[in-house]
């Protein structure tokens, strides 16, 4: 059941971002958490595919989330 509502929400996130192609500064707020979720879902779901030691996948995973942290930092240190 998981998975199924992970594709839907990959997807659903993915039709998120078109409208922001065309869009002002302002919009670019709303982007990112949208960008942010279907960046950890493509990432999630390529791992699963393709690791199968569940230590790597528990590291890989982990660095995802870190790296995600590390960027919105330096996202909100370049806006502000």
């Amino acid at each position: 059941m998981f998975i199924i509502s992970q594709w839907w929400l990959f997807r659903f996130s993915s039709l998120l971002l078109l409208p922001f192609i065309f869009s002002d500064i302002e919009l670019l707020f709303f982007l990112f958490p949208y960008l942010f979720l279907h960046f950890n879902l493509g990432l999630e779901a390529t791992f699963n595919d393709y690791l199968h030691n569940k230590n790597t996948l528990v590291l890989l995973l982990l660095l995802t989330r870190l790296c995600n942290f590390e960027f919105l930092r330096n996202l909100i240190e370049f806006l502000f």
